[in-house]
C-alpha cells in the first residue's frame, strides 16, 4: 500500500506543478494508472483476507479475484501507452509534426484494444497463473518493453536536441524521475514472469524504494530550483517555455513604459518649444533616456511575444543578403562582412523573423571587435540537414558564459543599448522552424553561431532547372559585401 500512495503523491505532484500542460498531465495520469499494480496485490492478498475474517460470504472469492484481474489488465494495457503519450508532449512532438502525433496517438491505444478482446480483463488473474502456457507473458513483455523503448527514445532526444541549458537540466531531471522505476517495473514483472524465475516475483516490490527516491527527489528538485513547472513556496513557473517565462510582465511594463514615456516626450516637446536657444543639457538626457526606453519597450515585447510563422519558400542567399544591406550602416567600416554564395538554398519559413534574426546574429559579430571579418555561409550536414554559420573573428565569449548566451536578459556588454533578448530571440525563431542554434567560440579566435535545419522539412534545395521550372525567385549575385 505505501507503493501505491507514492505513486499517488508523485501523480499529485506531477498534476499540480501545472494542470493546463498536457505532458505534466499524461504524466500524471500514467503514474496514477501505474498505481493500480500495487494496489491490485495490496486487495488481494491483504484486504481480502482480513474482509474474510469478517465475513466469509460464498462466491465473494470470485467477486475479489475479478477486481484484482481488472485493476492488473488497467496497469498492463493501458499504464505504459499513457507513458508514451507523455513522452510525446515530452519531446513536444505535437507541435513538430502535428499531423504524425495525431496519427500516432490512434496506433498508440489500438494494441491495448486488442488484448482486450484476445485476454478478457475479468480473466486476467487466471492467464497469470496458467503454467502451461506463457504466451499470455511473452506477448505482454513484449507489449510493455516495445512502448519503454519508445518512451526512452523520446525522453533522451528531447534532452539531446534541447538547446536551452535551462530546459535541458529540467529534461535531465524528469528523466531521472520517471525511467529507472519504468525500466525496472518492466525487468522485474513481465520478464521475470515470462522466464519463470520464481524466487524473484516479489522482486517489483523493490520499486517502492525507487518510487520513494523519486518522489523524495522530486520535491527537493521542486524546492531548490523547480520540477516541471512547480516551485515549492508557492512560485509557478513555466518549466518547458523559456521564452514564455518573460512575455506577461514584457506586455505589462510595455503598456507602463509606453504611457509614461509619452508623457516625458510630451512634456520635452513642450519645453524645448518654450525656449529654441540655450536648451539645458538636462533635456537631452531626458530625450536619449526617453529613446532608450522606448527601443527597450520594442525590443521587449517583439522578442519575447509569441512567434507566428507567416510561411512562404524563400531563398536564404536573398535573406542573407537583405540582412546585411539592413545593418552594414551599424558595423564599423573596419569590419568586412564576406557572404557565400548559396545558390538553389531555399528555406521554408516567416521572411520577418529570418531577417531579424540575422540582424542580431550580424550586430553581435559587429561589436565583439573593433576590426575584422564576419563570414556567413551554409553547409550540407550528413545529407539530411543544412547548417548555417555566422562567423567573426572577435574576442570570442568566456567558457563560463557560454551556457547563458540565450537565456532572456543574459548579456556580456555593459553598453545601455543592448538588453540582453537578442540571442533568446534567435533561439525562438530558430525552434519555431524545426532547428537548433548552438555557439562555438574560444577566446580570443572568435565566434560562431551555428543554425541547423532539417533538410526537406524546412530546407529545399533546388538546381537552376528546377528554380526555373518551377518559377522560384532566384537572387541576384553580390558576392562578397563589405
Amino acid at each position: 500500500m505505501l507503493f501505491t500512495v507514492l505513486l499517488w503523491v508523485f501523480s499529485f505532484l506531477m498534476y499540480i506543478a501545472n494542470p493546463k500542460n498536457k505532458a505534466n498531465i499524461w504524466c500524471s495520469l500514467s503514474a496514477f494508472l501505474f498505481s493500480f499494480g500495487a494496489l491490485k496485490e495490496f486487495y488481494l492478498f491483504d484486504l481480502v483476507p482480513w474482509l474474510h475474517t469478517l465475513s466469509s460470504t460464498s462466491g465473494m472469492m470470485e467477486f475479489h479475484t475479478a477486481v484484482y484481474s481488472v485493476m492488473t489488465y488497467i496497469v498492463y494495457n493501458y499504464g505504459a501507452p499513457a507513458l508514451l503519450v507523455f513522452a510525446c508532449y515530452f519531446s513536444k512532438l505535437d507541435q513538430r509534426r502535428p499531423l504524425f502525433f495525431k496519427r500516432l496517438l490512434a496506433v498508440i491505444w489500438l494494441p491495448s484494444l486488442c488484448l482486450a478482446f484476445i485476454y478478457n480483463p475479468l480473466m486476467t488473474r487466471a492467464f497469470q497463473l496458467e503454467e502451461s502456457n506463457r504466451v499470455f507473458w511473452y506477448i505482454y513483455m513484449a507489449y510493455n518493453l516495445a512502448f519503454c523503448v519508445g518512451v526512452t527514445a523520446l525522453m533522451v532526444s528531447s534532452v539531446r536536441h534541447e538547446t536551452r541549458p535551462a530546459s535541458r537540466r529540467q529534461k535531465q531531471l524528469v528523466c531521472l524521475s520517471i525511467l529507472p522505476s519504468a525500466w525496472f517495473s518492466i525487468f522485474a514483472i513481465y520478464l521475470i514472469h515470462s522466464l519463470k524465475f520464481k524466487t524473484f516475483f516479489k522482486l517489483w516490490q523493490l520499486n517502492t524504494l525507487i518510487i520513494g527516491l523519486s518522489v523524495v527527489f522530486f520535491i527537493y528538485m521542486a524546492f531548490r530550483e523547480g520540477m516541471m513547472g512547480l516551485r515549492l513556496k508557492s512560485e509557478n513557473y513555466k518549466w518547458d517555455e523559456n521564452m514564455r517565462m518573460i512575455n506577461k510582465g514584457a506586455l505589462y511594463s510595455g503598456h507602463v513604459l509606453q504611457n509614461e514615456t509619452a508623457k516625458i516626450e510630451w512634456c520635452v516637446d513642450r519645453l524645448e518649444r518654450s525656449c529654441p536657444q540655450d536648451q539645458p543639457e538636462e533635456l537631452s538626457i531626458i530625450r536619449r533616456s526617453v529613446t532608450h526606453l522606448q527601443n527597450f519597450v520594442h525590443k521587449n515585447q517583439l522578442y519575447s511575444g509569441e512567434i507566428i510563422l507567416n510561411e512562404e519558400l524563400l531563398p536564404v542567399y536573398d535573406i542573407i543578403l537583405q540582412s546585411v544591406e539592413l545593418t552594414k550602416s551599424l558595423v564599423r567600416e573596419t569590419i568586412q562582412i564576406h557572404v557565400e554564395k548559396l545558390e538553389g538554398v531555399y528555406i521554408r519559413g516567416d521572411r520577418l523573423h529570418l531577417v531579424e534574426m540575422l540582424n542580431n546574429l550580424i550586430i553581435n559579430a559587429g561589436e565583439a571587435m573593433d576590426q575584422g571579418v564576419i563570414r556567413i555561409g551554409g553547409m550540407l550536414l550528413n545529407g539530411k540537414k543544412y547548417q548555417l554559420a555566422v562567423e567573426d573573428s572577435g574576442e570570442g565569449i568566456a567558457k563560463e558564459h557560454l551556457a547563458k548566451v540565450f537565456e532572456p536578459y543574459f548579456s556580456t556588454k555593459n553598453n545601455k543599448g543592448n538588453h540582453g533578448l537578442g540571442l533568446a530571440y534567435c533561439s525562438n525563431v530558430v525552434r519555431k522552424h524545426e532547428g537548433a542554434i548552438t555557439v562555438n567560440s574560444q577566446p580570443g579566435t572568435g565566434t560562431a553561431f551555428l543554425l541547423t535545419f532539417p533538410l526537406n522539412r524546412r530546407i529545399t534545395l533546388l538546381t537552376q532547372e528546377r528554380q526555373t521550372k518551377e518559377n522560384v525567385h532566384v537572387p541576384t549575385d553580390s558576392g562578397i559585401t563589405g
